[in-house]
């Protein structure tokens, strides 16, 4: 489909293990409980791990620049707030050790679907498409949502371990799940017909 990426070559960093939080800023996606996740690891593991968070902000970012500086998480996480284009993307994504999706809540993640074919570490609350994809200790940590402490001990792990994915996620690709979708419409317009 258009949205399978090819596969992105992982490019060479600085040595920390870099997990990217991508797509539209939004409440629900729980980047301040990644930041308080980061806040409790100590300096020793921080050194380890560079956090990129990039996407169109579409909530107030004062709240989420004032936690990082609080939290002197200045050298370990980078903000980026703007759109970016796909060369932008391909740029992002080839830098990835890992992605992390720390949601509150979900019903479908685009961004989860955009990259998982990448075979990259994923760390995720335990919700909706991931919950379903992703198999823990396998392709990804998987934590309770709204969790700073399990959160921070899959972080941890990220920067002592560097993990890689065991298999790659087992997602259900569009076609699959526009033909669920229109099941869906269909079993409803039937029951309303009925009803």
């Amino acid at each position: 489909g258009p949205l399978a990426p090819a596969p992105v070559p992982r490019v060479a960093g600085d040595g920390r293990f870099t997990l990217v939080a991508f797509g539209r800023i939004r409440p629900y996606k729980g980047l301040d409980v990644l930041l308080d996740a980061l806040a409790r690891l100590g300096p020793g593991v921080r050194e380890r791990l560079h956090v990129i968070i990039a996407g169109e902000p579409l909530m107030d970012l004062a709240p989420l620049r004032d936690r990082i500086a609080a939290a002197g998480l200045g050298a370990t996480v980078a903000l980026r707030p703007w759109r970016l284009d796909d060369a932008g993307m391909a740029a992002l994504f080839a830098r990835a050790d890992g992605f992390v999706f720390p949601y509150r809540e979900i019903e479908a993640s685009g961004v989860f679907y955009l990259v998982q074919g990448l075979r990259r570490w994923i760390v995720a609350s335990r919700l909706g498409a991931f919950a379903e994809a992703l198999e823990d200790g396998v392709s990804a940590r998987l934590v309770p949502p709204g969790d700073p402490s399990a959160l921070a001990d899959a972080l941890r792990g990220c920067g002592e371990l560097r993990p890689r994915p065991l298999a790659a996620p087992r997602v259900t690709g569009w076609e699959a799940i526009a033909r669920e979708t229109l099941a869906v419409y269909a079993a409803a317009a039937i029951g309303r017909r009925a009803g």
